[in-house]
């Protein structure tokens, strides 16, 4: 096995002779084997071009069938749309009818019901004129029992005031006598004093027995007299305590009985309040639950001929009736409207996204479709040139590119199996780092050969090969020149030797980087 650049040298002329008359033989036949090779591919190539042009019209036919065979598929589903759609329609008006008859019979029920409730009215007509009657009976005993407890309640505090005023006489009494009795108290003290003192001073006055005597008796008289007087003042201030105490539970129970009657005429009031509050609520009931006046509701109860019994019992009836039956929803109608009307919207809005899915797919399909015709196409052509651009770049040998699963173009992988020259046919991962690079670089100018680009940049793709393959890499770059224009970053001298102008970067100073360019002639002569 060789690798890089190698020469062979023969052992002599002769034999040098004897190869050259060899292979000038071997070139006759490879030349006749390559004009009939020519003659057959120049065969295959005008089959291959029948085949395209039939191909090519068998893909417009199908085209065409695919395009009609897509109309009729979108007109038959437009189709079905419609036809889901005017079934739809059908179960709504189906749905609003029911309701329509629905409604009917509940109206034809209610109207039924309505004609039983009058009579029922007339009933709790009848039965709120009583309970009306009958308030108003009580409040009329309320009336009376307020005036009865008003005029009590005069009286009470005309009897109240007396005995205030008799109590504070009787006060004022009080005190003038109890000032009284300690008047006489004082006085009686002041006589018993000058009676001991005249005692003392028995033997040594110089009055005589009998001046002592008349003072002494006339002292005692005064004595009993304060007593008695002492004594009739005590017994009228007791009579005027028990007077007091009696004015006072007069006034106690006078007060009670006041506030009795006050209690008792609250209670008449709040009675009344009640009384008057379910009137109200009746006739408030009367007005807004049948629409009737307490005029109209007595006159229609005075033409009815059904007893209360009869009333009470057909409205016992009609309130279960009106139980077993529920709420009704007045704004069913526009409810049904404003659903529908979103129904509908929502419906449009749901076409209108199938359409445009439907749409999607189709474009998504004609692009995939698209797509891998062109994968298709490329990857032939670059396979092809891979076939004839890697024997040249090696120098011999053999490759191929393959895809992995050739049934899905858009998810296959493709696999590129080379055979150097002296080498097995392996996978690109099993060749050495100079191999594959080489290989990548075949690859790259089989896909420049198949589509060309205005300027390729090429950075080191040439680092790992030895300098036999740098030169044939940038001989090979020349045939490219006239459609592709190459910018390569290297630092290998067979490559620069290939290029018609070579850029350099100096860096004289720590930072600061100069460029210089060299002309190809320049460069040569250097």
């Amino acid at each position: 096995m060789t690798g890089g650049h190698a020469s062979r040298q023969g052992s002599g002329l002769l034999a040098r002779k004897q190869t050259l008359a060899d292979l000038t033989v071997q070139i006759d036949k490879m030349q006749v084997s390559l004009d009939q090779k020519q003659h057959g591919v120049q065969q295959l190539k005008q089959t291959l071009t029948d085949h395209q042009a039939q191909l090519t019209s068998h893909q417009a036919t199908f085209e065409q069938v695919k395009a009609t065979s897509q109309t009729e598929n979108n007109t038959l589903t437009l189709l079905t749309e419609k036809l889901t759609q005017v079934k739809r329609q059908q179960q709504a008006t189906d749905y609003q009818l029911q309701q329509q008859q629905t409604a009917y019979q509940a109206d034809q029920q209610r109207q039924s019901e309505l004609r039983v409730a009058e009579k029922t009215i007339a009933a709790a007509i009848d039965q709120l004129k009583a309970e009306l009657d009958q308030a108003n009976q009580q409040l009329q005993h309320f009336d009376d029992s307020q005036k009865v407890i008003v005029q009590q309640q005069t009286k009470l505090e005309t009897k109240l005031a007396v005995a205030n005023t008799e109590y504070k006489n009787g006060q004022e009494k009080l005190a003038t006598i109890t000032q009284s009795v300690e008047e006489l108290s004082q006085q009686l003290t002041t006589n018993q004093t000058r009676l001991a003192a005249l005692q003392k001073t028995d033997s040594e006055d110089v009055l005589d027995q009998k001046a002592r005597q008349e003072l002494l008796e006339a002292t005692n008289q005064t004595i009993k007299r304060l007593e008695q007087q002492l004594k009739g003042q005590k017994e009228q201030r007791t009579t005027l305590k028990a007077t007091q105490e009696r004015l006072q539970a007069d006034a106690n129970r006078v007060y009670q009985l006041q506030k009795n009657a006050l209690a008792e005429q609250e209670a008449n009031s709040v009675a009344l309040n009640q009384a008057k509050m379910h009137i109200d609520q009746r006739l408030t009931t009367l007005s807004e639950d049948y629409q009737l006046s307490y005029e109209a509701a007595k006159s229609a109860l005075q033409a009815s001929d059904l007893t209360n019994d009869q009333l009470r019992s057909k409205l016992k009836l009609i309130k279960l009736g009106l139980a077993d039956l529920g709420t009704v929803n007045l704004a069913a109608i526009e409810d049904y409207q404003r659903v529908k009307e979103r129904y509908d919207f929502l419906m449009q809005q749901e076409n209108d996204l199938l359409d445009a899915k439907r749409q999607l797919l189709v474009s998504m399909a004609e692009m995939d479709t698209e797509v891998e015709k062109r994968f298709k196409t490329t990857f032939e052509q670059t396979a092809v040139a891979f076939e004839a651009i890697f024997p040249m770049m090696f120098g011999g040998g053999h490759a191929s590119l393959t895809l992995t699963d050739p049934t899905a173009l858009l998810t296959s992988g493709i696999d590129i199996i080379a055979q150097p020259p002296g080498k097995k046919l392996q996978r690109l991962s099993l060749l050495s780092g100079g191999e594959r690079a080489l290989t990548a670089i075949a690859l790259l100018f089989s896909i420049l050969k198949v589509r060309p680009v205005p300027f390729c940049i090429l950075d080191e793709v040439e680092a790992s090969l030895d300098d036999a393959n740098v030169e044939r890499f940038g001989r090979f770059m020349k045939r490219y020149e006239s459609a592709t224009q190459f910018i390569v970053i290297t630092h290998r001298k067979g490559t620069m030797t290939q290029a018609n102008r070579l850029y350099g970067v100096t860096m004289a100073e720590s930072g600061v980087s100069k460029i210089v360019s060299v002309s190809l002639e320049e460069h040569q002569t250097a």
